[in-house]
């Protein structure tokens, strides 16, 4: 049985998981995040982290979805 965070209803987003959405690498995320071409990043202790609505916004306007 899948959780919560597998099954993509967790509102917070890590890194490899906003790589997942767009299917590139950890690093594409962590270059596009530099660029500024991501929303605003929350800063946790353990990295960076977004929110779901915010990458599916970026999602619907990059990749027309």
């Amino acid at each position: 049985m899948q959780n919560k965070h597998q099954q993509g209803h967790c509102p917070i987003l890590t890194r490899s998981q906003v790589a997942r959405e767009f299917g590139v690498s950890r690093e594409t995320v962590h270059r596009w995040e530099k660029l500024g071409m991501l929303p605003p990043v929350l800063k946790a202790p353990t990295g960076s982290r977004w929110a779901r609505a915010d990458i599916e916004r970026v999602k619907a306007g990059v990749l027309g979805k």
